[in-house]
């Protein structure tokens, strides 16, 4: 996880991820079954449980703990995997942002289910 964190000083979230393996994600019928690096039930990823009732401003947030340093030329690759247990009309927003509060989004999606 390169030490990468809950929130930052500024962001707090409702929702901390945990680390966890397709063998135990808490339920096998809405998370993944396997790591998409490594293909294994044993490899770990970050997951978050959001648990009924939420509102709209609950969120979760993964911040690394050092700056990155930006490279024009870098590429940025990572895996996702969203599904709901109710049909909440694209409750689930990921996004990738750079520069902090007053920063930019790179890349987002809105979704309740990402088909795998």
């Amino acid at each position: 996880m390169c030490e990468m964190e809950n929130g930052d000083r500024s962001t707090r979230p409702t929702h901390n991820f945990t680390i966890v393996t397709g063998d135990t994600v808490p339920n096998q019928k809405l998370g993944p079954t396997r790591d998409h690096t490594s293909n294994s039930s044993t490899g770990g990823f970050i997951y978050w449980d959001r648990q009924l009732s939420f509102t709209p401003t609950d969120l979760g947030y993964i911040h690394p703990p050092k700056p990155m340093v930006v490279d024009l030329s870098m590429c940025i690759q990572f895996a996702y995997y969203i599904k709901s247990s109710i049909d909440n009309k694209n409750g689930t927003t990921l996004s990738l942002t750079v520069g902090g509060c007053h920063g930019s989004t790179l890349w987002h999606i809105s979704s309740d289910d990402s088909q795998g």
